[in-house]
């Protein structure tokens, strides 16, 4: 009897130790996951997570040629458009911008990503009449990880649903594009 008493003493030290050791490995393994995860939204903070095929268009907050503020919305898009990310003296950009003057592409909004006092020279002379806007600092900062190189240009529908996206004017959402990122079907 005295044989069986300390056995089940032992085996309920030796439960407490296990359970005790548990309650320890798990608030170390909770440490390291909450470290872990922390790190992992401080990557993806930086990384480029570009526009695709099928994403709505965000909330745009824009200056305009006259310095005027303008806020540009999903539903702002009646009709098909181009929008065109810009820099200045970027041959590409230049390029493309005037890709859609010579072929008379409709609906085309330029937006630079560099402020209107350090674009505002350059582009205004190669954009002629198209639609030019600088974005302002919240919205530059709040599509920086957006965009995967410039000149990119969205093909957005009516609604604001992007229908493609590239980095050429010629040819964006059409079949014939090797630029194009076009939804599956």
């Amino acid at each position: 009897m005295r044989l069986q008493k300390i056995t089940l003493q032992l085996l309920y030290a030796a439960a407490a130790i296990a359970f005790v050791a548990l309650i320890y490995s798990n608030w170390s393994l909770r440490r390291e996951y909450n470290a872990t995860r922390a790190q992992l939204a401080a990557l993806s903070e930086r990384a480029i997570v570009p526009f695709r095929a099928g994403d709505f268009i965000p909330r745009f907050d824009l200056i305009d040629r006259a310095g005027h503020p303008a806020t540009i919305t999903p539903m702002d898009w009646k009709d098909t458009s181009y929008v065109v990310f810009v820099l200045p003296d970027c041959a590409p950009c230049h390029e493309q911008i005037i890709a859609a003057k010579d072929g008379k592409l409709r609906n085309v909004v330029l937006v630079s990503f560099v402020s209107r006092q350090a674009a505002a020279r350059d582009l205004e002379e190669v954009s002629g009449n198209l639609t030019l806007y600088y974005a302002t600092p919240a919205t530059t900062a709040r599509l920086r990880h957006r965009l995967d190189g410039f000149p990119r240009v969205l093909r957005v529908a009516a609604g604001g649903k992007i229908t493609a996206t590239c980095h050429t004017m010629a040819g964006c959402g059409s079949a014939t594009c090797t630029s194009c990122d076009l939804p599956s079907t």
